[in-house]
């Protein structure tokens, strides 16, 4: 009985010390690793390119074994396979054989992956220039210069340079698109100035020569302004008055015959005559000011108190200069037409702001007395003339009558 006790403790035991037969810690479960990323091209760039091949380059996929390269001419359209590159350390294709200046778009996928990389648009150079801008046209129009020339192949954009003499540097003007041949300029007034074009290339960074130099003449531009007229508060200001006359009234058509006879002689001339003395003097002042002006003149005449004789006021050196031209040819037209008259000479009047305001040489001309110069002022063609004379002789321009 003792023994059959014991057989039965004996075989209890052997099965207590079997592992997993007492109540153990259950094994920790595995967790599943997240799918990775590693078969995704992310980075994918251009490593080189010339005007006939493009080479480009992407990360290297560690897990892949090789690369498929695909091709198209547009974003949306059909891409074709145009290479395949074995395991995965090789992680560029070159594209060669190419035309210049075209462009392609690329995609790349790892092997057995279907998931393709960002779309690459790439574009081959162009080779150095052969050719330049081989001439330059130029011609005035309005107040400025109007340059043209003829297109340079593969240029993007064109870039117009400027100086006014061959010791100075170029300076950059104006920059234009590659299909846009001319372009406007608005350059000192009366002037010699230099031209030069060279084209660009924006895809291979390249330029073309500098074209030949182009030497050009700007118009000469000048304001002349009709005395009185609108005033300051837009109220009609008659100016100085006798026996019917008025300064404004007479001085208009003065103004006029001169403003006439300068655009004859091939001046640019900015005026309020033209719309009949409608500016006040703070205007005409500063449009003259905008318009980079040769000369600026603001005609008057003098009360009927005042002697006889031509008065002409200035301010600066070049003013008084303007001036004595103005009342050289006034008193010599005049004499020439049988009808004696006076200068009572130039004055300095750093007071009056057509003088003062402007920053062009400047002069208001008193042409004489209302009431003891009345015929004279009223001989418009001819005053108008002898101004225009005086003046074409201060900025060198030939005098057409």
């Amino acid at each position: 009985m003792k023994r059959k006790v014991l057989l039965i403790f004996t075989i209890i035991l052997c099965f207590m010390l079997i592992p997993g037969f007492v109540s153990a810690k259950a094994p920790k479960e595995k967790k599943s690793k997240p799918k990775s990323n590693r078969y995704v091209i992310n980075t994918f760039t251009v490593a080189k390119r010339s005007d006939s091949s493009i080479t480009i380059k992407w990360n290297v996929v560690k897990k892949g074994t090789g690369y498929h390269v695909y091709k198209s001419t547009k974003r949306d359209g059909k891409f074709e396979k145009v290479a395949y590159i074995n395991g995965n350390k090789n992680v560029t294709y070159t594209d060669g054989n190419l035309p210049e200046n075209k462009g392609y778009f690329y995609k790349v996928r790892v092997n057995r992956s279907k998931v393709y990389s960002p779309v690459l648009y790439v574009k081959t150079m162009v080779t150095a220039f052969s050719d330049r801008v081989t001439s330059i046209s130029a011609e005035t129009v309005k107040s400025q210069t109007e340059l043209s020339w003829k297109p340079v192949k593969y240029a993007t954009e064109y870039r117009i340079y400027r100086k006014y003499s061959l010791k100075d540097k170029f300076t950059k003007i104006k920059t234009v698109k590659g299909n846009v041949f001319s372009c406007k300029d608005y350059a000192k007034s009366g002037r010699h100035v230099f031209y030069a074009v060279r084209a660009k290339n924006d895809n291979s960074k390249t330029f073309s020569r500098y074209s030949p130099l182009k030497k050009f003449n700007t118009i000469t531009r000048v304001y002349i302004s009709c005395g009185h007229g609108r005033g300051l508060d837009g109220v009609w200001d008659p100016g100085c008055t006798y026996n019917g006359y008025t300064e404004a009234g007479l001085m208009l058509p003065i103004t006029k015959q001169m403003v006439a006879a300068m655009r004859r002689s091939g001046v640019y001339v900015y005026t309020d005559a033209d719309s009949n003395n409608n500016k006040n003097m703070l205007a005409c002042v500063a449009e003259a000011n905008r318009k980079d002006i040769s000369a600026y003149l603001s005609i008057h005449c003098d009360w009927h108190k005042a002697p006889s004789g031509t008065m002409p006021l200035y301010i600066s050196k070049s003013g008084m200069n303007l001036a004595k031209s103005l009342d050289k040819y006034v008193i010599k037209r005049n004499k020439r037409k049988g009808t004696p008259f006076v200068s009572r000479g130039l004055t300095r009047r750093p007071d009056l702001y057509d003088l003062w305001g402007t920053n062009a040489p400047a002069c208001l001309f008193e042409t004489g007395s209302i009431k003891n110069d009345l015929p004279i002022l009223r001989n418009s063609n001819r005053y108008g003339r002898s101004l225009a004379e005086g003046m074409c002789e201060y900025l060198g321009i030939k005098y057409i009558n």
